[in-house]
């Protein structure tokens, strides 16, 4: 074999070696980080990264540096990747149920105002 051969077969020797020491570790942080995209909300947000992180605490003993470096990325990345967070362009025609009273009609007050759609139908 030549030299590049051995060196990348030690480069995938030494990738496996980590993967297979650290998996729970990047298990934990990809399921945190999945999850935390999923949620819109910001409460259910920090519910999953505290959860994340006790997680974190059972496969391993991360420094409160480290802690503080998984919550802020489990925060801020996953809003980047997940198409739930993706704004829906506000054209064409919107149909809101239950407008006779309370929160229906004030939601159709507001769509009509302030909205970019072409048509409310209530």
């Amino acid at each position: 074999p030549s030299r590049a051969d051995v060196a990348s077969n030690a480069a995938m020797d030494a990738a496996k070696a980590f993967l297979d020491a650290n998996h729970l570790i990047m298990d934990v942080v990809v399921v945190t980080m999945v999850v935390a995209a999923l949620h819109r909300n910001y409460l259910h947000k920090a519910f999953t990264i505290g959860a994340g992180c006790v997680a974190l605490s059972k496969v391993c003993e991360p420094t409160t540096l480290q802690y503080a470096a998984f919550s802020l990325v489990a925060y801020f990345v996953p809003p980047l990747l997940s198409p739930i967070s993706k704004k829906q362009p506000e054209t064409g025609a919107v149909f809101v149920t239950g407008a006779d009273s309370g929160m229906g009609e004030a939601t159709v007050l507001h769509l009509c105002k302030t909205s970019g759609y072409d048509r409310v139908y209530a």
